[in-house]
């Protein structure tokens, strides 16, 4: 059976339960902003509230729109910022984006966090090792290695929810 979306219900039902102190809609509804309706202001709105209520989800998506220039100004230092704050909560698609940025500066720990994503599955880290590796960036070049690490990103990509249930996507 295949179920219809019906976006404005799900807005209505979000919007219930952030009046009701829901903490989380106020990402998801962001997420639905984001994803759905494509209202990048919108949705960055509903990010920032929930992300200084220390959801670790929003701040990575916070992290992400400020990288991205989505709803904001593109701002490096603020993507660090808050994306560091989501890595520190364990968010591994913010320590895949925050690794990425910090390959230009330390190297070494965006290689850290790359690798520390990857291993809590988040194919994208692990697809990011399979490039470098690819390419003899940051490494010795080994097509060993980047295959390895590119089964790991499909096998994570199957495996895994991409989408963080109840909490919006990173």
């Amino acid at each position: 059976h295949f179920v219809k979306h019906d976006y404005d219900e799900a807005k209505k039902w979000y919007e219930l339960a952030i009046n009701n102190g829901s903490t989380y809609a106020l990402n998801n509804i962001g997420s639905l902003y984001q994803n759905i309706y494509n209202d990048y202001k919108k949705a960055f709105d509903y990010y920032i509230m929930a992300a200084e209520k220390n959801i670790p989800i929003a701040q990575a998506n916070i992290g992400k729109m400020y990288f991205n220039g989505l709803g904001v100004d593109e701002d490096l230092e603020e993507a660090k910022k808050w994306l560091s704050k989501a890595a520190e909560n364990g968010v591994a698609r913010a320590m895949t984006l925050l690794g990425v940025i910090m390959l230009d500066d330390d190297d070494s720990e965006g290689i850290k966090l790359i690798k520390e994503a990857s291993d809590n599955n988040d194919y994208s880290a692990s697809y990011t090792l399979g490039l470098l590796y690819y390419e003899g960036e940051y490494f010795l070049q080994s097509y060993d290695k980047a295959k390895q690490y590119f089964e790991k990103a499909v096998y994570s990509a199957e495996h895994n929810e991409i989408i963080i249930p109840n909490q919006g996507e990173a």
